[in-house]
């Protein structure tokens, strides 16, 4: 750092290199907040009391006007959002996780009548450890999106959830028409739109507890698709 021009072009840089890192900083931070503010003001606009509220005066009307159908729905459709708003909290119990789930699973299986059969085989054990929210429900909901519709037998979902090497496995499984490996691969494919698919679930799983854990999809065609699901034995703290 001597006073000839070489050093004062090597304190220019430095300044500047600094000057840069700085601005980066404060532009990401910018950005950052921008996001979550954005976020903020869409969580404000999902009022849980007037969902509930609302969703409670639908009730009533089906009550009303005798239709147990719609009234079961209605009141499925409050279980899933009083579970999945979780006062802005991403981390559930697996506990809270299937019952989100059970909910979601009650409308299809109203909506579907005939058509869908959904099964339960859950290690009680499981239940107190955590997950991210919506890890399975998004499963549930593309088979019954794409397997459904491909056949016309009813579609069988399996949810399963057992200890395994020290982990906690989830699966759904079911017995719809499977797909061909390109279209396997693709799934985990960042699109716009796609807020909360496979790519999605297995970023928030790994992001929260570590690459060693996600989401891996099995599938052949012709014999259904099997989504597995890693998770720590970890509590919520």
């Amino acid at each position: 750092m001597g006073s000839d021009e070489i050093g004062q072009l090597h304190f220019a840089f430095e300044q500047m290199t600094t000057r840069l890192k700085s601005l980066v900083t404060e532009v990401y931070q910018k950005e950052l907040q921008s996001k979550e503010a954005e976020l903020d003001l869409l969580q404000a606009q999902i009022n849980p009391h007037f969902l509930y509220n609302t969703l409670g005066s639908i009730s009533s009307l089906a009550v009303k006007h005798q239709d147990p159908q719609i009234q079961d729905m209605v009141l499925h459709l409050a279980k899933f959002y009083r579970i999945s708003l979780n006062k802005g909290k991403s981390i559930l119990t697996i506990n809270e996780e299937l019952k989100l789930t059970k909910s979601y699973n009650a409308i299809q299986l109203i909506r579907f009548k005939g058509k869908l059969n959904i099964i339960y085989t859950i290690d009680q054990s499981i239940l107190p450890y955590s997950t991210v929210k919506l890890a399975l429900q998004p499963f549930v909901e593309n088979a019954v999106i794409h397997a459904l519709w491909n056949q016309d037998r009813p579609l069988n979902i399996h949810i399963k959830g057992v200890i395994a090497n020290n982990s906690i496995i989830l699966s759904v499984i079911d017995d719809g028409m499977g797909m061909r490996r390109e279209k396997l691969e693709a799934l985990f494919e960042e699109k716009e739109g796609r807020g909360y698919g496979i790519s999605n679930v297995d970023r928030r799983i790994k992001l929260k507890f570590g690459e060693y854990y996600g989401v891996k999809v099995y599938s052949k065609l012709g014999m259904g698709t099997t989504v597995q699901i890693r998770l720590p034995q970890k509590e919520i703290q």
